[in-house]
């Protein structure tokens, strides 16, 4: 009867793992943990093995029994690092991604609202800023080359990963915890590098979530919705703070103001009242920043006559360009999602 138990309860732990397995073989109602031996009684008499005091008599840590339990006919054994604490192991949750799938990694800042407040961040848009976003981007595709495309606006920036990536085994947490922290630590690293001997007074936190896309279609689609939305918060943030350094408006009554308009309408009250064309303002600014990887010469080495060795790679550079039509950026780098 003891092996018989032994061996449903391996299979029933390997079936449907350690926490269902605590719950159903390892702890009785009370929460009391139960021997093997407890466990083998008959099932007829489950309330008093669960609710007698002296059934708690040779108690054992969890899992103990479980690994001299011998393996069923045909079973695999589990490899243990020699330590009765590895089962703690699963409890760890499988969160592979999907095969065969885009992987989009958005990685967002965390309060730069305020952030950008403190620092005296230039409104609407902060040519020193957006530049730091792209130069921790750029590094970012120098350290992962299974990133193929990269677009930020403001805050904010995508990682394309190829659809056969298998970086950490596709691994969700992992991908997310180290291209997020690899971009943080170069937003720390590089501050000084455009803005000066402005302190940088606290901390930038950046948090990240992994998003699958079946197809190209629906990747392409991806980017679009976020250069679209950057024009739309561009167009936005233009004439509200124009309303508001210039027209001298509190920020409720820019609010007010622009209220329901369209793009036709914010463009006019640009022009009219501010003699912004909107057309005229920095492409950056209006289609965010596209980073993509293309082959630029080098110099090498020297040789001994002093002629230099020219060679070329393949570099990340930034473009602001328009990635909603076709051309001429998607028929000009058709192998970016090839």
């Amino acid at each position: 009867m003891l092996c018989s138990l032994r061996s449903a309860a391996w299979c029933h732990l390997n079936r449907w793992g350690a926490n269902s397995s605590l719950r159903h073989l390892g702890f009785g109602l009370h929460g009391r943990a139960l021997s093997w031996r407890q466990v083998s009684k008959s099932p007829l008499d489950v309330h008093t093995l669960t609710s007698s005091p002296s059934n708690s008599l040779h108690q054992q840590p969890w899992g103990a029994n479980l690994r001299s339990c011998p393996l069923p006919a045909g079973a695999r054994p589990r490899r243990m690092a020699n330590s009765k604490y590895e089962y703690v192991k699963d409890f760890e949750l499988d969160d592979t991604l999907l095969p065969n799938c885009w992987i989009v990694v958005r990685i967002d800042g965390k309060g730069f609202t305020r952030f950008s407040e403190l620092h005296k961040f230039e409104k609407p848009n902060d040519k020193r800023a957006l530049d730091l976003m792209d130069a921790c981007a750029k590094e970012v595709l120098n350290e992962f080359p299974d990133v193929r495309i990269a677009f930020g606006e403001s805050d904010e920036y995508s990682f394309v990963l190829h659809k056969s990536a298998k970086l950490y085994g596709r691994r969700s947490s992992k991908i997310v915890s180290i291209l997020v922290s690899c971009f943080s630590a170069n937003y720390v690293r590089q501050w000084s590098n455009f803005f000066g001997n402005q302190p940088l007074s606290s901390t930038p936190m950046f948090d990240g979530r992994a998003i699958l896309y079946p197809d190209v279609k629906t990747l392409r689609d991806y980017l679009t919705w976020r250069q679209v939305d950057t024009h739309i918060n561009n167009q936005y943030n233009t004439c509200f703070w124009a309303l508001v350094h210039q027209a001298g408006l509190s920020n409720a009554e820019a609010q007010a103001t622009l209220k329901g308009t369209d793009t036709g309408a914010k463009n006019e009250l640009l022009f009219s009242q501010f003699g912004i064309n909107y057309t005229h303002l920095p492409e950056q600014f209006k289609k965010g920043s596209v980073i993509i990887r293309r082959h630029q010469e080098f110099v090498a080495k020297h040789q001994d006559d002093g002629t230099a060795v020219v060679r070329t790679r393949r570099v990340p550079v930034v473009m602001y360009c328009d990635i909603i039509k076709e051309q001429p950026f998607w028929s000009e780098n058709a192998d970016l999602l090839s």
